[in-house]
């Protein structure tokens, strides 16, 4: 790591935010609703920091553990309360908010299955490199 890196030094809710606000501006303002792939700890996160106004254009969490499939997430803090399906039952436009290369490759094989395309019927809400080997999406 270079000793002047200013990015370990900030705090992983600050970056959270600030590459949120971006996303919000080039992707999420323009939108009408959206569903957010992954309820886990990050897709909770995202959907929480969201402004208001693109907070409630959520309709949904997509997963793929049996667990929560079929409850709701509710925050009453910030007023939250979403389904959560099978990420099958997802329609685009998607954010996905699982973390890429922790999965054994299932979770991108799982995206590759929807056969929708990034950049326009899903962004991803990390680094990534579309499957068209052309996209790069950095949020």
């Amino acid at each position: 790591m270079h000793p002047n890196n200013s990015c370990s030094k900030t705090p992983r809710r600050t970056l959270l935010r600030v590459k949120l606000r971006a996303l919000e501006r080039r992707v999420l303002d323009s939108l009408d609703s959206f569903s957010v792939w992954g309820a886990g700890r990050d897709g909770r996160n995202f959907v929480n920091d969201l402004s208001e106004k693109n907070r409630k254009k959520v309709k949904e969490f997509g997963d793929v553990d049996a667990k929560k499939i079929g409850t709701r997430y509710v925050n009453p803090l910030t007023g939250v309360d979403l389904p959560i399906v099978h990420f099958s039952e997802l329609k685009p436009p998607v954010i996905c908010c699982v973390a890429l290369g922790r999965t054994a490759g299932v979770f991108e094989k799982n995206v590759e299955s929807m056969h929708w395309k990034c950049g326009k019927d899903y962004w991803y809400f990390s680094c990534a490199v579309c499957s068209d080997g052309i996209t790069i999406v950095l949020w």
